[in-house]
């Protein structure tokens, strides 16, 4: 089994048939749900990192340009 670091809430949902896998290119986990329970949607926890949930190219302060 792959292991990573999670918080206590991720932790148990690996109690109830999530996985998870190792980005090899950026060294992030990916949480994958149980088949009943996939609706296709980002694997990725982007609490820590929510400058990825920015649209490209976008003013992170959100006020428009010159």
């Amino acid at each position: 089994p792959t292991l990573a670091l999670g918080c206590g809430p991720d932790n148990r949902l690996a109690e109830m048939g999530w996985t998870t896998s190792i980005d090899h290119d950026t060294g992030r986990t990916h949480w994958h749900p149980p088949p009943l329970m996939d609706t296709g949607g980002d694997t990725l926890n982007h609490h820590f990192h929510p400058e990825e949930l920015l649209p490209p190219g976008g003013d992170p302060d959100g006020e428009a340009g010159p």
